[in-house]
């Protein structure tokens, strides 16, 4: 169809007619001399009104502001904006009327005049929208309609709105989650901001007939009975056709979350845009969040353009294109831009007629086919963290360290308005160590209390990390400054104690020093070779018991002396050998008793002279056979009685002569017989008597001759059987009968 206006119902449109209400201004009626609005989708509109009324004492300061209304009037079509009076320019006296102009923005423009740095946690972004909005859009009595929640519910662990607008604050997030806004404005309210997801979430809007349908009308649209587009163009240009992005999560390292979504343009060619992770990973959603990308960058490339006098041409309003010389155009668009502007001359003229000026009404718009996706582009610039921050380390009151299994632990920013100095402070902050590795590396966690230094990746309030601690006037440098400025190291604090472990180096010259501090125990392992130098004294303390195992050789070698003083026993156990090699003298001083035990063999070897002294007693028992072996003398020297006792036989032999001397009695005492033998002569001598006594009978039995001599008298016993007596005088005397018998007496 051509867009001459042919096939419309010729009539003529009813003039537009303004009317501004301000029930929070002065008392005085106010008429529009001009107006225009700047209205788009996913940002805040603007209306600038030049008022005029006849009360030229007006207090306008009053409507600074103040809530109001436009009504955009099209006979019984009434098309309203409502908002906020944000500025008031008083521009004096013309003739009789007094003029100001103002600006009016929606409620959520003023949220741009507030600036907060606090944390959300563990919400969502629609709840955070909601508990933002619904606070400061309530104050100026509006409301927020998140529609169908399609999008925007998944919790965000940590969120954090750093020195930031509430305005750019809430319209970022949603630019983040893909969510598109607007503002809906009602017949009987102020406008509403509205949330959409879809393109399926835009409503139709309302021509003069009723219907959704806007015809192109070239010439003379006034006279048609419905509004209409006067012009229209349609802008098409190359875009982006692929995005490929790479997210990264900590907990899988190695396995970077990737997506690609792949497109080429109508001649086949391929633009692709590569992204990298530019916020805090919250979950698997690059897939998502590419898509959104893509669409964002592709819904400019598809624009409608055009003017008209539709008074309901509304961004996010949907409308049916009629009358173009493209039939593909006729279809389905929707509203993405458009700028109202009109006069009422006769305001300014003290007319009524409506002549002379420009149009009463006019708009320029643009829209986007109703099947390409209208997504936000990312365009609010989210804050950045230049440097290092500090904080205070956050846990559960009487908890002295709080960390999750990945070590991270929570921080008190100093800027967050609401500081708690608890467990809710922040996320999980991860620490960097100096070294780290698959069980290996370097371990200090952050005490609660402590002031830590945190950088934030890429700059992001949203991804903190500690990489350090700094001393503040609460906690004191270990070694006071400046005096033991020479002094480094470690030192720990016992948690629910009073103690401390501790490494502490001293580098002032002469006094060098490294010193180790244990609270309890000290363990060093060592898996191969240790080897320890010290270049002059050593002193080892031990304040109870002492355990030391080698598992092979041990070898100490003593250059000088060598002192060991055990105040209680003394126990060495060896499973095999003994060797003790003295070079010199060795002396052993037992202040009480001496036990020895040998379960086998004992050899001692002594290449000089040896002397054992006993004080009291000495007693030896030998289980079986004992040899003595002298090679010189042998001197058994008694100065007491001596006693000798053997259970068995006794067997005494000498190379040469065998003497038993004694100074008074030598007894031989055995309870069955006493037996002496000589290979040769037998002597048995006394220096007195000499008794032989026996309770029964007594034998002398010699194999050749037995003799018996005292003095000159004597008897001779021979082996012949002769017996010989001689003396002086001989008397035989029985007390009974005497009888003498031989073959010849």
């Amino acid at each position: 169809m051509a867009p001459d206006g042919g096939g419309i119902d010729q009539g003529t449109l009813i003039n537009v007619t303004y009317e501004f209400l301000c029930e929070d201004g002065p008392e005085a009626s106010f008429h529009v001399a001009r107006m225009r609005l700047m209205e788009d989708v996913n940002g805040c509109y603007e209306l600038d009104l030049d008022l005029v009324t006849d009360e030229r004492t007006a207090d306008t300061d009053l409507l600074l502001g103040a809530s109001c209304q436009l009504d955009i009037m099209r006979g019984e079509h009434v098309r309203s904006v409502y908002g906020i009076i944000h500025a008031v320019d008083y521009i004096g006296h013309s003739e009789d009327h007094l003029l100001v102009s103002v600006r009016v923005v929606p409620a959520l423009q003023l949220l741009g005049l507030q600036t907060h740095s606090r944390i959300f946690q563990d919400m969502s972004v629609l709840e955070i929208l909601g508990e933002i909005l619904d606070a400061e859009l309530g104050q100026y009595g509006r409301a927020l309609d998140k529609g169908s929640e399609a999008r925007g519910t998944a919790p965000r662990d940590y969120c954090v709105q750093y020195r930031e607008s509430d305005l750019d604050f809430c319209v970022r997030l949603m630019e983040e989650e893909g969510i598109s806004y607007h503002f809906v404005h009602g017949e009987e309210g102020p406008e509403v901001l509205t949330l959409t997801y879809e393109n399926g979430d835009f409503t139709e809007l309302l021509n003069v007939d009723g219907t959704a349908i806007v015809p192109i009308i070239v010439q003379r649209p006034e006279t048609a009975d419905v509004e209409s587009i006067r012009s229209f163009d349609y802008l098409q240009t190359l875009t982006t056709t692929a995005l490929r992005r790479r997210d990264y999560d900590f907990l899988t390292p190695l396995e970077p979350l990737e997506d690609e979504q792949a497109g080429a343009d109508a001649k086949g060619y391929t633009r692709r845009i590569y992204r990298h992770t530019d916020r805090r990973f919250v979950a698997d959603d690059v897939a998502a969040r590419d898509l959104d990308h893509l669409q964002a960058a592709q819904a400019r490339g598809k624009v409608g353009r055009g003017s008209s006098n539709v008074t309901g041409l509304v961004p996010g309003k949907v409308f049916e294109l009629e009358r173009h010389a493209r039939d593909d155009l006729e279809t389905k668009f929707l509203v993405t831009q458009v700028i109202h502007s009109g006069e009422c001359p006769e305001e300014l003229m003290s007319t009524a007629d409506g002549s002379g000026g420009g149009p009463r009404y006019r708009n320029s718009f643009q829209c986007i086919p109703l099947d390409v996706p209208l997504r936000p582009k990312q365009l609010t610039p989210k804050p950045r963290v230049y440097g290092a921050e500090t904080g205070i380390v956050g846990g559960p009151s009487g908890e002295e360290i709080h960390v999750d299994e990945h070590g991270r632990i929570k921080v008190q920013f100093h800027w967050e308005e609401e500081a708690t100095y608890d467990d809710t402070s922040s996320c999980w902050v991860r620490v960097r160590q100096q070294w780290s590795g698959p069980g290996w590396g370097f371990q200090f966690i952050p005490r609660v209390g402590q002031e830590v230094v945190v950088e934030f990746l890429g700059g992001d309030p949203d991804r903190p990390m500690v990489v350090g601690t700094v001393y503040n006037g609460d906690n004191a440098y270990p070694y006071p400054m400046p005096d033991e400025k020479t002094r480094s190291g470690i030192k720990t604090d016992s948690v629910s104690g009073d103690g401390s472990n501790e490494l502490r180096f001293e580098d002032m010259s002469g006094s060098e020093e490294v010193y180790i501090h244990c609270q309890k125990d000290f363990t060093i392992a060592t898996e191969n070779d240790k080897n320890q130098t010290t270049g002059h004294d050593e002193t080892l303390a031990i304040g109870n018991d002492r355990t030391k195992e080698v598992g092979h050789d041990q070898s100490e070698t003593v250059k000088n002396d060598k002192s060991i003083t055990v105040v209680g026993n003394h126990t060495e156990s060896i499973g095999k050998n003994m060797t003790l090699s003295v070079g010199d003298n060795r002396s052993v001083s037992i202040g009480k008793n001496h036990a020895e035990s040998i379960e086998g063999s004992s050899s001692q070897s002594v290449a000089k002279s040896k002397s054992v002294s006993v004080g009291g007693s000495s007693s030896e028992s030998v289980d079986k056979s004992k040899s003595v072996m002298v090679k010189g003398a042998f001197d058994t020297s008694c100065d007491d009685a001596m006693s000798t006792g053997v259970k068995l036989s006794t067997t005494f032999t000498s190379g040469k002569d065998f003497s038993i001397g004694t100074d008074k009695v030598f007894n031989l005492d055995a309870k069955e017989d006493v037996n002496g033998k000589s290979g040769k002569k037998m002597n048995l001598m006394a220096g007195d008597d000499l008794n032989i006594k026996t309770d029964k009978k007594a034998t002398i039995t010699a194999a050749d001759e037995l003799t018996i001599k005292v003095g000159s008298a004597k008897i001779v016993l021979k082996k012949s059987g002769d017996i010989l007596i001689n003396g002086a005088k001989i008397d035989v005397k029985g007390s009974g009968a005497v009888t003498v018998k031989g073959s010849s007496v």
